[in-house]
């Protein structure tokens, strides 16, 4: 039998799960992700899967927050829950935003920082 903090362990999610489900909830593909946080594909690449982790994560996160308004403390997994939802790591948000937006609308952002706590 498992302790409560095995289970935890399982679903704690790395910070390429908050990135995938960040870049997802933008409706973008890596390379426009990438753009947007000033990375190269290959390196998000390699983050989203496990194989790396970023060098510069508080840089990124900061990124992320002044492009799309996430807390970078949550991208960066800093926040007191860290108990992922029912949907567990990896599984995207639908949330859409028009094409070629490089920033969430309020109700857009609103719902997604719900969805992410």
């Amino acid at each position: 039998m498992t302790s409560d903090q095995d289970w935890r362990d399982l679903l704690e999610w790395t910070i390429g799960d908050r990135l995938r489900k960040i870049r997802r909830a933008a409706n973008a593909n890596q390379v426009e992700f990438a753009e947007i946080i000033q990375e190269s594909r290959e390196s998000l690449s390699k983050w989203e899967s496990g194989r790396a982790r970023p060098r510069n994560a508080v840089a990124i996160a900061k990124r992320i927050q002044l492009a799309y308004g996430i807390p970078a403390a949550w991208t960066l997994g800093v926040e007191d829950d860290e108990t992922p939802g029912p949907d567990g790591p990896g599984v995207p948000i639908v949330i859409s935003t028009p094409p070629g937006t490089r920033t969430l609308n309020p109700l857009i952002k609103s719902q997604l920082l719900c969805q992410l706590s």
